[in-house]
């Protein structure tokens, strides 16, 4: 209870029982303004001899005691903690005084140190006289204070800064004085540096912050000089010296303005961005590629806290701060979106995750666990690749999953057990991330601006054994915890993605705390939103005075549905005027058939003229439209196919029967040409060969036979078969 008017804070412990029996107790502690403490003890039951009394520092490391393990404490005890106020002593602070006697004490009123102002205390001659055993002095000292200014710095030091652009620093004002500081001037006397305050006051020990500007119009070193006028008697006038240097900025400019691009299915086309510059300094700039894919509202699941019995391999208790009611979110369809669970080298299984999988299923997406070994064939089959708590991976998997990821995959680390791994693989990417083992634990408010924590105020780290000891560029800060230390960060790695968490934020023990399934599903998006089929080359660079740089924009429509695609090129860079460069790219992809055959060549042999020899060719359809086949036809009329026309609908086949019929005698080729709706192989030929041959002439004489016998006896005769034809007489 705060009593107002007493100025001061009393706590009062009502029935308190013994910890081992006995009791109760009831006793106050009051804590006064002027620094005093007071203990009351109305009731104090037995026993009372089991406690410590006194009063200590907030580390226990220097205390003041009174009694202990003692009977000492009883009903309507008052214990009273003073101190003697510093501006007031007194010598000597006891004596005997004979009768008939006097002696002089001497009393010191010290002004050192104290503001302006009026102090009271009292001077208390507590003496044996039975009469007046508390004599009370009254004493008052008036102290005339002087404010005395301090500055943090001398000089002010802004360095190259270009012409347009603007740098900020600031100068800490301190009174260290014992009166009120009037500062009543703050000014420049250069107009590239201007100040956001003009006037203030500081009471004693108080501070103020004035933000100095500097803003060059001129392309030369400019030095200033920042005055503060005051009522410091000793320094009236404070001067912090200004230096800076104004540099001609580069000017970018980017052509074409926008992009755009028609292809069908598995086609892939280049286009060309310019970089211009011709301003007076080197152009720095930086290539990302944003998705502009819409977003939705999607409620999301409550959190599934009765699916958590461990974390981390250890039983847990009740989970702290969690949610149990729904949320809503503006979030991606994520529709398409193949997430790899890896389990290949020991992870678990995701069972752990139950609500956040709930989530991402609703909104499209198929998570799938893997037991196969990495490769590029296999990871090309995804889109998210998520990895917990793992085992060592190979030298040659790290650079499969580096180079996958670098080529425009995304990848996702929520693990702490994994350090030694994890940093191997981020090392390989280029992420600029480092993960250290050790972690704190707690609802952190630490929270960096980025896609995935927009609307994110709170991320509940629940069992931290990690942390992020090192996030450099091209990674970036998500979160930190209590401590300011790295929790989550991001990367941009070449064309691909990659978060890292140092927790399992997203399982459902930490899910349900703060905004962890906000962030948990804005990661996802932010992860599946790279935009696979456009690619820049190079990504960054510099750009001299002057020059320019061009850039390869590549758009593949190799494994995409059709559809109209959006993206926006932003170019960052250091032009002060346009610090970002967006480019609109669209891409409209046309659905198309794919036509596939199982033999470029059929070889039919010999095949006696007047005889007919069928083969079998298999026309596939491998695209996303329907594969119409108008006509098939051979070059020369030995040679034809049956159907010459149909259609094949994607994923299908057709058998066509080719026939050869020789009508004269030698080798013969020929070319079958099925002609399709197919964009790139609008004819499709097929080689065929085969051989002619004359038939073969039989002629059998005599004609008839004819023999008379007895019975038993044998006689022989013969028959002549003559060839007078062109091949070989097969009887």
């Amino acid at each position: 209870y705060y009593d107002a008017p007493g100025n001061r804070f009393i706590v009062q412990y009502q029935n308190v029982p013994h910890y081992s029996g006995g009791g109760p107790y009831t006793f106050e502690v009051i804590l006064n303004a002027n620094g005093s403490i007071l203990f009351q003890y109305l009731t104090m039951n037995s026993p009372v001899n089991g406690s410590t009394t006194g009063i200590e520092n907030a580390t226990g490391t220097d205390g003041l005691q009174v009694a202990f393990n003692t009977d000492y404490v009883h009903d309507n005890l008052a214990v009273r903690f003073s101190t003697a106020p510093a501006w007031l002593s007194v010598d000597p602070g006891s004596g005997t005084v004979p009768p008939g006697m006097s002696m002089d004490v001497d009393v010191t009123f010290d002004a050192a140190g104290l503001n302006g102002g009026d102090y009271y205390s009292d001077i208390v001659v507590a003496n044996n006289d039975p009469l007046n055993s508390e004599w009370i002095v009254p004493a008052h000292l008036n102290v005339t204070g002087a404010p005395d200014i301090s500055v943090s710095d001398t000089l002010l030091a802004f360095g190259q800064v270009f012409i347009g652009g603007t740098v900020l620093d600031t100068v800490v004002v301190k009174n260290l004085g014992t009166d009120l500081l009037a500062v009543g001037s703050v000014a420049t006397d250069h107009p590239d540096y201007t100040v956001d305050v003009a006037s203030f006051n500081l009471n004693p020990g108080e501070s103020q912050d004035i933000q100095v500007t500097f803003t060059p119009t001129t392309a030369a070193v400019i030095l200033g000089t920042l005055t503060l006028q005051s009522n410091d008697p000793d320094a009236p006038t404070v001067d912090v010296a200004l230096e800076g240097e104004g540099l001609i900025a580069p000017v970018i400019a980017v052509s074409p303005d926008s992009l755009a691009e028609s292809l069908f299915t598995g086609d892939i086309a280049t286009h060309q961005l310019t970089i211009d510059n011709s301003g007076g300094s080197d152009l720095n700039w930086l290539v990302r590629i944003v998705s502009t894919a819409a977003e939705q509202e999607y409620t999301l699941t409550v959190p599934d806290i009765e699916n958590v019995s461990t974390h981390d391999g250890v039983q847990v208790g009740e989970m702290p701060y969690v949610r149990t009611t729904p949320i809503t979110a503006m979030l991606q369809d994520l529709t398409d979106v193949d997430i790899m669970w890896d389990q290949s080298h020991g992870q678990g299984s995701p069972s752990g995750w139950t609500t956040i999988m709930a989530d991402l299923t609703a909104r499209g997406a198929t998570v799938t666990p893997n037991f196969d070994p990495i490769t590029l064939p296999l990871l090309d089959n995804y889109d998210i690749v998520w990895l917990i708590d793992m085992g060592s991976w190979t030298p040659a998997e790290v650079a499969v999953i580096a180079a996958w990821v670098q080529l425009g995959g995304a990848i996702l680390f929520e693990s702490d057990q994994s350090v030694t791994t994890i940093n191997d693989m981020l090392t390989a990417m280029g992420a600029g991330i480092v993960m250290t083992s050790g972690g704190v634990n707690g609802m952190t408010s630490n929270i960096f601006p980025h896609e995935t924590t927009e609307n994110v105020n709170s991320v509940n780290i629940p069992g931290a054994l990690a942390s992020l000891t090192q996030v450099n560029p091209p990674g970036g800060r998500l979160v930190d915890d209590i401590n300011n230390v790295g929790a989550c960060a991001y990367s941009d790695v070449q064309a691909g993605r990659v978060v890292v968490l140092n927790d399992e934020l997203f399982s459902d023990f930490g899910i349900g705390g703060g905004d962890n399934q906000l962030f948990a599903n804005q990661v996802i998006d932010w992860l599946a939103e790279g935009v696979a089929w456009l690619t820049v080359n190079p990504t960054e660079g510099t750009t001299p005075s002057g020059g320019s740089d061009i850039l390869d924009v590549v758009f593949d429509a190799t494994a995409i549905n059709p559809g109209d695609y959006s993206a926006i090129i932003e170019i960052e860079n250091n032009d002060p005027v346009s610090p970002v460069v967006a480019i609109p790219v669209t891409l409209d992809v046309t659905g198309a058939s794919n036509i596939e055959v199982s033999d470029t060549m059929l070889d039919f042999g010999p095949v006696i003229i007047g005889n007919t020899k069928t083969m079998l060719l298999v026309v596939s359809n491998t695209g996303n439209d329907d594969l119409i086949v108008s006509d098939i036809a051979a070059d020369n009329a030995q040679f034809s196919a049956d159907p010459t026309s149909f259609t094949v609908v994607p994923g299908a086949d057709r058998t066509v029967l080719v026939h050869y019929g020789p009508t004269v005698d030698g080798p013969v080729a020929a070319t079958l040409t099925i002609t399709s709706n197919d964009p790139d192989e609008g004819q499709l030929p097929i080689a065929l060969l085969g051989e002619g041959l004359i038939p073969p002439q039989i002629a059998v004489s005599p004609d008839s036979l004819e023999d008379h016998l007895f019975s038993g006896d044998m006689s022989m005769h013969t028959l002549t078969i003559s060839n007078a034809g062109g091949s070989d007489l097969v009887f």
